[in-house]
């Protein structure tokens, strides 16, 4: 079995980054930053006015990971790939991190050129598609009802396993229109096994 590639240090993680990197500087017009990302060292942050590309190191030396920034807006490198680029067959074991940059790199020239240029149209897209999915959703009253509806029914059927049938009832009786046949039964289960109870 192949061992995994060494993690690797602060230094080569750098260099790494400033090598791959170097046609932002050249093509683009960034400027590479001498500090890092906030509580990460292990990152290289380009800039060009309100344009940023941050490359960064993450699980510990296990991964790099790319963001697109134009001011306070921040995207993953990801979401900018086309779909077809995520089915290529993925090798069976992950490259090291320092392959990883190199392959941030060439995406970056293959698929965000328009971005380092400043055209954000599709980073714009992205954004808008990424902030919808990621909104938190209302929470309705029929979906509060629901919630309710599933907590009771899973601490009634604890209750019916310890035999505590007034508890069985008195969980599932709120909810009796909306139950299963299965919970119905559970809940008429516990009503006929409380009036045995109760006629002894």
């Amino acid at each position: 079995m192949k061992q995994p590639d060494p993690i690797p240090t602060l230094e080569e993680f750098l260099t790494c980054c400033r090598a791959e990197c170097e046609f932002l500087v050249q093509e683009y017009g960034f400027e590479l930053l001498d500090s890092p990302r906030e509580y990460n060292e292990y990152s290289a942050r380009y800039r060009k006015g309100e344009f940023g590309v941050d490359i960064y190191c993450e699980n510990y030396g296990e991964n790099a990971s790319c963001d697109l920034v134009r001011g306070e807006d921040r995207l993953y490198l990801g979401l900018l790939l086309p779909r077809t680029e995520g089915r290529v067959r993925k090798p069976k074991r992950r490259p090291g991190q320092l392959a990883q940059v190199h392959i941030l790199a060439d995406l970056l020239r293959r698929h965000a050129s328009d971005f380092l240029r400043g055209d954000t149209d599709r980073f714009d897209t992205a954004l808008a598609e990424w902030r919808r999915m990621t909104q938190p959703r209302p929470l309705t009253e029929e979906r509060r009802l629901e919630r309710e509806r599933e907590q009771a029914v899973t601490a009634a059927g604890h209750a019916n396993k310890r035999g505590e049938y007034a508890e069985v009832i008195r969980l599932l009786e709120p909810h009796a229109a909306a139950l299963s046949p299965h919970q119905r039964r559970m809940l008429e289960s516990a009503r006929a096994s409380l009036g045995d109870k109760n006629e002894t």
